[in-house]
């Protein structure tokens, strides 16, 4: 059985021998989801229609900025109760599959790649489902570690988002997508540790960002931050949020009704 990894707190780069993409085809929350995939899609349109998607926070990542762009509807366990008035009946299929931790939407502009990162950790399977694909290998696809492979509307592409992987849309029109996290079974009954300390990673990554550890050109690499001062960071901040997110969770939910 593999060992949990977290990018913020490792050493090295995560060196598991597992395979780089999975099936999930089978499970009951994907069978859920393909069989709601209609109206959960036309939430998603007459939303896209009306309002737009934002940037993704982290423009390193990208060859071009504000080509990647993102709609959240809930990551790592935490609710993004502002749109639950758009998406009643994606919220009351994610309260019926618990199992789903985080649901979000994802467009590549054209001629535009998401350049090659990893994950921030093992624990869980990301999973792609194919929304509005303009095309296939090779202009339009998808890598992970030696294997690239395509993406299909109305289909999954799941992988472990601890090994590197990059995007890339050099069609003439955007490439849209679901990413659905779900924990991998070994480790399911970690699945709240795994989210605090996640969500530790990722708000130190935005903290970063937002102090200007790098110099927001695409193709600079954010300044080396020790290891032991990463990990001390991640470890305050896994221990703060045990206070932080019932209050944020009480808040969020006072001001979205």
């Amino acid at each position: 059985m593999s060992k949990l990894w977290f990018s913020v707190t490792a050493k090295d780069a995560y060196a598991g021998n597992e395979e780089s993409f999975a099936e999930v085809e089978g499970e009951s929350w994907a069978q859920s989801l393909l069989a709601n995939y209609e109206p959960i899609k036309k939430e998603f349109s007459d939303y896209l229609a009306a309002h737009g998607m934002v940037p993704y926070f982290h423009q390193s990542m990208v060859n071009k900025k504000d080509t990647w762009k993102t709609l959240g509807l809930k990551f790592w366990n935490i609710i993004v109760y502002k749109h639950r008035s758009s998406f009643p009946f994606t919220y009351k299929w994610l309260s019926q599959n618990p199992e789903v931790i985080a649901l979000s939407y994802s467009k590549l502009e054209p001629f535009s790649r998401i350049l090659p990162h990893v994950g921030d950790t093992n624990g869980i399977y990301r999973v792609h489902l194919g929304v509005d694909i303009p095309e296939g290998l090779p202009r339009c696809g998808f890598r992970v570690k030696d294997v690239k492979r395509p993406w299909e509307e109305k289909k999954f592409l799941a992988f472990l988002d601890a090994f590197e992987h990059e995007a890339w849309n050099e069609t003439e029109k955007s490439r849209v997508i679901m990413m659905i996290d779900v924990i991998r079974p070994e480790f399911r009954k970690k699945q709240s540790y795994i989210c605090k300390q996640v969500i530790a990673s990722l708000a130190l990554q935005k903290l970063a960002a937002m102090l200007l550890i790098h110099n927001h050109k695409p193709e600079a690499k954010p300044v080396a931050v020790p290891l032991w001062f990463r990990r001390m960071m991640a470890y305050a901040m896994l221990a703060a949020l045990s206070v932080i997110l019932p209050v944020r969770n009480i808040v969020a939910r006072m001001i979205a009704k």
